[in-house]
């Protein structure tokens, strides 16, 4: 079995060999994809030269790369388009994704596709998110709940989910991606930016939207979304997403306990800048011994090499 067999035969409930872990998956964010760039995240046949991050995005928001960010580097965008959402129509025009060049881009990185693991990409901006882009946070937070501004953020977060996976279907045809990390943070430092009612309301509708539209066309959609959302956790099992690599400040014991029949949680091996390899092993080590008897999946740090990731993953596999 493939890890590319095996990581869907988990997800799908089929049988399979071993616990999947990013050692399963190999990364594909092209620069053909505005927001890779903008974002500062190409990985692809040929390197990018990270003094070319930054930009503009997909609605043509420019972001700013700044390398010391995070420790790895991280992008802000630079301006809003408007502050009520009402006049989004307005400013917000979305791309002709037929006029990319997918065919020459796949011949580009013909080499690098080719591969026995399960090919994964990203959409780095989900709904609020993408809200904050266009109106800033302040503005995008009181969009959320306010009654005069919910039917037009709804309307442009369902016109969003129909792009998000007419996207997901070029992935898949001309590259073969196969998984989505789907990132749209919903949690700040100690509690969820927006209560269960209200995301109930603007966003599970349009996360099941996504989620539906990619299984349509052979995509398996995990989510990334920081800060703490624990409260959440009933409306992110229900989006239809197949895995959740969240903050360890929410309290992943206590989740897989509660909620690990119904859903399979992604554990992250936590790090600071300048961890050591040495370190995350032991703390993967130990990881998998306090899951042992869950059904979960393991994530590990990307700036190690893959040498090294091979050898955290032997540590969940044997």
């Amino acid at each position: 079995m493939t890890p590319r067999d095996n990581f869907i035969n988990f997800f799908t409930n089929k049988e399979y060999e071993w616990i999947p872990t990013t050692a399963d998956e190999k990364y594909f964010y092209p620069e053909l994809i505005p927001e890779n760039v903008a974002r500062g995240f190409v990985i692809q046949q040929k390197p990018f030269p990270r003094e070319k991050f930054g930009g503009n995005d997909w609605f043509g928001i420019h972001w700013t790369f700044y390398p010391e960010a995070a420790g790895m580097g991280g992008s802000m965008e630079d301006y809003s388009l408007f502050d009520d959402a009402n006049d989004w129509k307005e400013y917000v025009k979305f791309p002709d994704l037929s006029k990319l060049d997918w065919a020459g881009c796949a011949e580009e990185n013909k080499e690098y596709l080719k591969t026995d693991k399960i090919l994964s990409s990203v959409i780095f901006t989900g709904f609020f998110e993408r809200l904050i882009s266009f109106m800033g946070f302040e503005d995008a937070a009181a969009a959320m709940v306010d009654e005069d501004q919910q039917d037009s953020v709804k309307e442009l977060f369902d016109h969003l989910a129909d792009f998000y996976v007419e996207l997901m279907g070029y992935m898949k045809d001309y590259f073969n991606v196969e998984l989505i990390d789907f990132h749209d943070d919903w949690g700040s430092q100690r509690a969820p930016i927006f209560s269960p009612a209200t995301h109930t309301e603007m966003i599970l509708p349009y996360m099941q939207k996504v989620t539906s539209g990619a299984r349509e066309k052979g995509v398996l959609v995990m989510m990334h979304s920081c800060g703490f959302i624990e409260p959440l956790i009933p409306n992110l099992i229900k989006t239809g997403v197949i895995t959740w690599r969240g903050q360890e400040l929410n309290d992943k014991k206590k989740l897989v306990e509660q909620y690990g029949d119904q859903f399979t949680f992604d554990i992250f091996v936590p790090f600071e800048p300048g961890t050591s390899f040495e370190e995350i092993y032991e703390r993967t080590k130990q990881l998998k011994e306090t899951y042992k008897d869950k059904k979960v999946k393991f994530s590990f740090p990307r700036f190690f090499t893959q040498e090294q990731i091979e050898k955290l993953a032997a540590v969940i596999q044997e």
